[in-house]
């Protein structure tokens, strides 16, 4: 992976890196100084923090379960998926198989199935949350400046951000709407469920604290 030498060459990379977002947390601050280099009327100045960056995104796209060596001896399994929006494949190996996006992410959260329908309910009535879904959905613009301003506060973690049967992930964490915010930040609080697994509004962290 060479170090960009231009604007160009930085979407190139961070594409690339995009594809593998769901395995590289934080993905999206460590390319937030690279991503101002594609700013309009930004003049081309390569600095030490995007020499930073570039040797972080190489350490973690090197480290398993990103890239391992090939073993002839595993099974190899083929996983793929045909949506109106994505058509996809993963080849993984042995016990590192890769969990495709349009698997069933429910099924490893901390939240209950009750709890899981609510959520999809109120996402598909919250107009925040449709903007976004139809966003991701076609995919986001080149620059912030294009993005609708009703989901623009999602722009700085956009890579981390997913949709799947009606309900919007940030990585591993479920986005809640906001008419349920409140009571569910109130319950995680209080410790009736399970707080890791769910973010509200862009300011709040996934852990459910402001």
């Amino acid at each position: 992976m060479p170090t960009p030498t231009d604007a160009k060459a930085v979407q190139r990379m961070i594409g690339f890196v995009t594809y593998l977002a769901k395995f590289l947390p934080g993905l999206s601050e460590i390319c937030e100084p690279l991503r101002r280099l594609l700013d309009k009327d930004t003049a081309w100045h390569w600095l030490p923090k995007h020499d930073d960056a570039i040797r972080e995104i190489k350490r973690m796209v090197t480290n398993t379960p990103v890239l391992k060596y090939y073993d002839v001896t595993k099974p190899v399994t083929i996983q793929s998926s045909d949506t109106p929006y994505v058509r996809q494949a993963v080849c993984s190996m042995d016990s590192f198989q890769v969990e495709d996006s349009e698997l069933d992410q429910a099924q490893h959260l901390d939240v209950t199935d009750f709890r899981f329908r609510q959520i999809a309910q109120h996402t598909e009535m919250d107009d925040v949350l449709q903007a976004l879904t139809s966003v991701i959905l076609r995919g986001w613009p080149d620059f912030k400046e294009d993005t609708p301003l009703l989901v623009r506060e999602y722009w700085p973690f956009r890579d981390e951000l997913n949709v799947q049967n009606s309900v919007l992930y940030r990585g591993q964490c479920v986005v809640i709407p906001k008419a349920l915010r409140a009571e569910l930040l109130r319950r995680i609080h209080t410790s009736h469920i399970g707080g890791r697994h769910v973010t509200g509004a862009p300011g709040i962290r996934c852990s459910g604290q402001t």
